[in-house]
C-alpha cells in the first residue's frame, strides 16, 4: 500500500471540510480528486503534504531504498512565471496572456 487515510477529518475554525475520509491507494493504482469549487480538493492535498493541521491517520509507505528524503509536496494551482523580458505575472490555469504572444517561443505550422 502506498497511501492509507483513516478517519481524516480537516477543518477552518468552525467550518469542517473534511470529515472522516477512509481509502488506500495501492501500487499501479490511479486517481482523479474532483469535486465543486470547496469541497475540499486543496484541502485534502494540503493535509496530506502536512501543511494544514488534521485529525486521523495518514501513513504513506515511501521508499526506504530511495537516496531521496522521504516527503511530501503540495503545488498550488497557480503559479508566477517570469517571462522572456524579466516580468512576473500572476496566472491561474493559464500561463500566457495576449500580451506575451510576440515573446513567446513558437513552433512554425506546417
Amino acid at each position: 500500500m502506498l497511501v492509507d487515510i483513516k478517519n481524516l477529518s480537516a477543518r477552518y475554525d468552525a467550518k469542517t471540510v473534511l470529515h472522516n475520509i477512509s481509502f488506500s491507494i495501492q501500487p499501479g493504482d490511479n486517481y482523479i480528486v474532483r469535486g465543486e469549487s470547496g469541497s475540499g480538493k486543496t484541502t485534502l492535498g494540503k493535509v496530506i503534504a502536512g501543511s494544514i493541521k488534521y485529525s486521523g491517520e495518514i501513513n504513506i509507505d515511501f521508499d526506504a531504498d530511495s537516496l531521496l528524503k522521504p516527503t511530501v509536496q503540495f503545488v498550488e494551482s497557480w503559479y508566477r512565471f517570469t517571462n522572456l523580458e524579466g516580468d512576473r505575472n500572476f496566472y491561474y490555469q493559464q500561463r500566457y496572456n495576449h500580451q506575451q504572444k510576440e515573446i513567446q517561443l513558437r513552433l512554425p505550422a506546417n
